[in-house]
């Protein structure tokens, strides 16, 4: 929906203020313009559509102060107004035609009641909201909206719901009072007892014992209330009292009315009664125990006996005793107090979670950086910490310890006149060195220094010395020595136990390259981030020139088996096959030979049958008149006698191709005698 003050009001507001003329604004114009795309911005200069798009003129029922800019003007169209359709709304001075107000919305329709039709009218209130300057002077409207433009039932309804939340925050989900609602087993009888209970915010009360029949076991009993009524008479809780095996939970009906559910009672298996209800208590632990059951406007008398030794106390909070113990004390000479560098011998055994700004004298602990705003910058993941006061006013100091042996000592200051906390001030040790920036004017100096009079540990010049170093917490770029060779072991990362130098660098990642002393031997490896170091490799040279076995070469003297020899020899140690013998004849002359029986049919003689070689007496049924050595596949086939019917042949198939031994007449079931040739 979009909406618009033109400028044509703006013009005509001018003109009554200038005139000492009231601004009026009577007549509503409702309009259906094709194609409007509400969510689109208004034009200021926008006049009235044209009059095919005007739907419907309405004069003004009733205007409202809101407040001192701000006039509602109002229209009621009842059922005897229709039928239309708008989606534009203008509000304008009928006599002059000036459009104060225009309103563009989602198409909406106004239907009038037609007895003859039996259609039911609708009936609709339109406002439209004209905030300027001390609007209701302008347009001398002095009665406040408030007075008619109201929903009674819906304030009725925020009132009534207002009252339940209110219940709810002060007697919570349930609370059953005394023995209201308390299930009860008499022989077998189930009865629920009278008494009072709010479920969900809203009262119930049982005015009389009321009997349960429950089923199968175990079984839950509920209290279900919810509140309704209708417009002309009062609303009121209803409640049931439901049995259920399931939980139940809080819904809402089909005629829109929210249910709150409690569950009251538990019936057992054994027919016992669980009571579950619940009651507002109020508890004590700790030192003292206790409970007291809230009952309606009756009092709750607890007796509380606090035990000696039981808990102690900050001596700032036991009014007086700083005052006398300072009293005590001699002003000329220190002595420890509670909130002076020491605990007193006190242990803390607990992690402190805690704003650092927010601490007071005396507080000391462990605290965890993560979860403690303004901590030391440079500690680690836990620290200890304790603040002291510096002189009876609340100037304070805060000292810091790194927990686990990492970080550095840190310390700052609370300014009771500037009611600031200075900067964290780190304490340099041995461990912790400062740097030549964090040294005032070092660098300055240094930078005046000329090259040629001194030189820096780490560079070619001035290597440092590597002693027992472990090569793999080396990433700065420098130039480092390694005079001993007991010094190098794989332990320490070396390429190999011998003395050298090591330059390291960084360019995406660190580089380290080792010089073997006394040879040409050049080693390399590198780390990316946080990654692992890559193997060190050796780098070939003149000097150092790679082995047959890295080069993957074979040595002087070797053997090859004959499958990977080329170009034959003219003499082998063994003989050569046919296909390797070159010169030899096409075909070599047959000559007189003689093979027994047998011989000449080892593979027929041997078992099985089929073969090739072999006979087979089958039928098959011919296309036509089948000579001898016609030839068919062995799938054409089937294996025979010399009396079988064709009405019998089942036999299988013979593998291979087959040559007719015999013949076949035309279209006939014939029997022969075939010989296997493939």
């Amino acid at each position: 929906m979009s909406q618009i003050i033109t400028n044509a009001f703006a013009n005509y507001l001018q003109a009554c203020l200038t005139n000492q003329t009231p601004v009026v604004l009577d007549e509503f114009v409702l309009a259906n313009i094709p194609n409007l795309d509400p969510s689109k911005p208004i034009s200021p200069d926008q006049g009235l559509p044209p009059a095919n798009q005007i739907v419907h003129r309405r004069a003004v029922d009733q205007r409202g102060r809101i407040n001192n800019d701000a006039v509602a003007y109002t229209i009621v169209m009842d059922t005897t107004v229709g039928d239309f359709s708008f989606n534009a709304l203008y509000l304008i001075n009928k006599a002059a035609g000036v459009v104060g107000m225009i309103v563009h919305k989602g198409l909406e329709t106004k239907l009038k009641t037609h007895e003859a039709t039996g259609q039911t009218g609708n009936s609709l209130v339109k406002s439209m909201l004209m905030e300027y300057d001390r609007a209701p002077e302008a347009s001398a409207t002095h009665v406040d909206a408030s007075t008619w433009q109201i929903d009674y039932a819906a304030r009725l309804r925020g009132m009534d719901d207002d009252l339940r939340l209110q219940a709810l925050q002060f007697f919570g989900p349930a609370t059953f009072y005394g023995n209201g609602f308390n299930l009860v087993n008499e022989s077998g009888v189930y009865k629920v007892q009278p008494g009072v209970a709010y479920v969900g915010g809203l009262r119930a009360q049982l005015d009389e014992v009321k009997k349960v029949t429950p089923g199968a076991k175990p079984v839950g009993l509920w209290l279900d209330i919810y509140r309704a009524g209708s417009l002309l008479d009062a609303w009121v809780n209803h409640f049931t009292l439901t049995l259920s095996v399931p939980d139940l939970v809080d819904y809402r009906d089909a005629n829109g009315h929210q249910h709150h559910v409690a569950k009251v009672a538990i019936i057992n298996a054994n027919g016992s009664v669980t009571d579950v209800r619940r009651k507002r208590t109020l508890e004590l632990t700790g030192d003292v125990t206790g409970k007291g059951i809230l009952e309606d406007a009756q009092g709750v008398s607890i007796a509380v006996e606090v035990k000696n030794n039981s808990h102690s106390h900050l001596i700032d909070n036991v009014e007086g005793l700083p005052q006398a113990l300072a009293a005590k004390l001699d002003a000329n000479s220190y002595k420890a107090r509670y909130h002076m560098l020491n605990n007193n011998g006190a242990a803390f055994a607990y992690t402190k979670n805690k704003d650092m700004n927010t601490c007071v004298a005396g507080d000391f602990g462990l605290f965890e950086k993560a979860t403690c705003p303004h901590s030391p910058p440079t500690s680690t993941a836990y620290f200890y910490c304790e603040t002291k006061l510096i002189y009876a006013t609340k100037a304070l100091l805060q000292l810091a310890w790194p927990y686990d042996g990492s970080g550095v000592l840190a310390m700052r200051n609370y300014s009771q006149n500037t009611s600031t906390w200075s900067e964290w001030r780190e304490i340099f040790d041995t461990v912790h060195k400062p740097t030549i920036l964090d040294v005032e004017g070092l660098k300055q100096a240094l930078d005046t220094v000329a090259p040629a009079s001194h030189t820096h540990p780490g560079s070619w010049l001035n290597p440092i010395n590597l002693g027992t170093e472990d090569l793999d917490n080396l990433k700065e770029a420098k130039v480092y020595a390694q005079h001993a060779n007991v010094n190098t072991s794989a332990a320490r990362h070396y390429p190999e136990n011998s003395a050298g130098a090591l330059i390291v660098s960084n360019a995406a990642g660190t580089q380290q390259t080792y010089l073997v002393y006394n040879s040409s031997r050049v080693w390399r490896r590198a780390q990316y981030s946080t990654g692992a170091w890559t193997p060190w490799t050796r780098d070939y040279n003149t000097g150092n020139k790679p082995t047959l076995a890295e080069l993957g070469a074979a040595a002087a003297s070797h053997a090859h088996p004959w499958s990977q020899l080329t170009g034959i020899p003219a003499y082998a140690s063994r003989w050569p096959t046919w296909g390797e013998v070159t010169g030899k004849p096409a075909t070599i002359p047959p000559s007189a030979h003689t093979h027994t029986a047998a011989q000449g049919n080892a593979d027929v003689v041997a078992g099985g049958v089929g073969q090739i070689g072999t006979y087979g007496f089958f039928y098959t049924q011919p296309s036509g008149a089948y000579a001898p050595g016609r030839t068919l596949p062995g799938s054409s086939l089937r294996w025979s006698s010399t009396d079988m019917h064709e009405a019998d042949w089942g036999g299988g198939s013979p593998a291979g191709t087959w040559k007719l031994m015999g013949y076949y007449p035309s279209n006939a079931w014939t029997k022969s005698l075939w010989i296997r040739i493939a």
